[in-house]
């Protein structure tokens, strides 16, 4: 999962122990016969859920901080693209530490 599904996420997604989604690639590039990924949660993915994930109050809501739905389309692409880019800066942090 790449980390614009990440941010895409809705607890309206989550389905018992399982993430059900379009990946956002394939929605923009697919005209036809769209499948969704399935992800089943471990008890780590539905650790980082619990402590990352904003408190659900409706099923619409996003599950991560990343965007919002009162946010345009450019604020949220640009939000994904910065958050994607902390992502692999500290990644690389990592790596070179290891």
């Amino acid at each position: 999962m790449n980390i614009k599904d990440i941010a895409l996420l809705k607890y309206e997604n989550l389905q018992d122990d399982k993430i059900i989604f379009y990946r956002a690639k394939t929605i923009n590039t697919s005209k036809t016969d769209l499948k969704p990924v399935t992800v089943y949660l471990n008890d780590f993915s539905k650790t980082v859920i619990k402590k990352y994930g904003i408190k659900k109050t409706d099923k619409a809501d996003y599950i991560f901080p990343i965007i919002s739905d009162q946010e345009t389309e450019v604020v949220k692409h640009n939000k994904i693209k910065n958050f994607t880019k902390f992502i692999n800066q500290n990644l690389k942090k990592l790596a070179i530490s290891e």
